[in-house]
């Protein structure tokens, strides 16, 4: 059994060489197994709803991702401030990052609590 996603089908029950919960890129050789099904007279089942645990391991991933590119945002106000040839924008910006990165950090810790 199969569902549609935007980029293929995923599988929702082993099926010849494909097993359950992976992803078929439609240009993977084996979409032609996923394609052989279709051609059986099946149907789309409808994709799962994610569990909390895939929702949770998503935002935690986009928090990661977000914490990493404060960190690099941060790079240019401190080279200033290292310098000491920073400006007032320089010390808002690091207090805006650094307030972001902490709600960031906290709400990742109630994500990983659950």
């Amino acid at each position: 059994m199969f569902a549609k996603t935007n980029s293929g089908a995923k599988c929702l029950a082993d099926y010849g060489r494909i097993k359950e919960g992976a992803i078929v890129p439609e240009t993977n050789e084996l979409y032609e197994d996923v394609q052989a099904w279709l051609n059986e007279g099946n149907e789309w089942a409808p994709l799962p709803a994610p569990t909390l645990e895939q929702v949770n391991f998503e935002r935690i991933t986009e928090i990661d991702t977000r914490l990493t590119q404060i960190d690099l945002e941060s790079v240019r106000p401190l080279r200033a401030i290292s310098n000491a040839s920073q400006t007032s924008d320089d010390i808002a910006k690091l207090s805006a990052l650094d307030s972001e990165a902490a709600d960031l950090r906290a709400e990742r810790l109630s994500l990983t609590a659950n």
